[in-house]
């Protein structure tokens, strides 16, 4: 009898196997991290880890849109070489940009050498600027939710040529839930900083308000223990009250 040897996949199948396993991976990892309770920064680490996996780069970074002032902020950037330019901090308008297209329509861009692009294009700051970092190519991602923009992700390298369409339909396939990790955690960052914040001017205003109410209060009891006249019986009372307003306000405000 003839043993059939079981075919063997051409080298183009099985990378395209270990490259759909590697996907699925990534989106498991992305899943865990909607209810992992780590900050934005600790999320986008196990992102960049996770990514490498899939995508080639250098460097990562997440940019965030605002659209109250219609400005891309730079929120957090993770390279393997030094970042000297656009680092966290660092912005640009998105109108008018070449990145207002890819935030609206939801498709990557990719840029395979910047020099060139910067020849092309002599005006743009980032390019200018992201040149100086060193990085010689860049996959632009947009992450949305829905309808909404959210912001981008940038994918760097410091070869030229290092993208390929591929590594666009990889993000596609992992881009919702990499952006519903993003944005839960995001918002629960952006919650607890609002709390920190509003903390810290409940303090401030609690305490130059103790001062100023504490004062009144004893002016007041002196005023209504005679010290400095005899009050009328109409003005007496609405000391009183004074006194009594201002010492529920120094109560209330003790413990800030």
């Amino acid at each position: 009898m003839r043993t059939v040897k079981p075919k063997t996949p051409a080298p183009d199948e099985s990378a395209r196997e270990l490259h759909g396993a590697a996907v699925q991976m990534v989106l498991e990892d992305l899943k865990h991290l909607w209810f992992s309770g780590k900050s934005l920064f600790e999320v986008l680490d196990v992102v960049y880890e996770t990514m490498r996996h899939i995508i080639p780069f250098d460097r990562m970074s997440v940019a965030f849109y605002n659209e109250e002032t219609g400005l891309v902020v730079s929120r957090w950037v993770r390279s393997e070489t030094e970042v000297r330019c656009v680092d966290k901090g660092y912005w640009a308008e998105l109108k008018g940009s070449s990145l207002e297209p890819i935030l609206r329509t939801g498709q990557p861009r990719i840029i395979n050498n910047l020099e060139l692009h910067l020849a092309t294009h002599p005006d743009s700051r980032a390019t200018q600027d992201i040149l100086k970092d060193g990085v010689m190519s860049n996959l632009t991602c947009p992450l949305r939710a829905g309808d909404r923009a959210i912001g981008l992700l940038f994918f760097s390298s410091r070869q030229p040529d290092t993208y390929q369409m591929s590594h666009v339909d990889t993000f596609l396939a992992v881009a919702e839930s990499l952006t519903l990790a993003v944005e839960k955690v995001k918002y629960l960052d952006d919650l607890a900083e609002a709390k920190r914040n509003y903390a810290q001017i409940l303090y401030f205003v609690a305490h130059e308000l103790k001062a100023p109410l504490a004062s009144i209060a004893t002016v007041g009891q002196t005023l209504t223990e005679g010290y400095v006249g005899k009050l009328t019986p109409q003005q007496s009372e609405k000391v009183q009250r004074m006194v009594a307003n201002s010492t529920y306000l120094v109560n209330l405000v003790r413990d800030y």
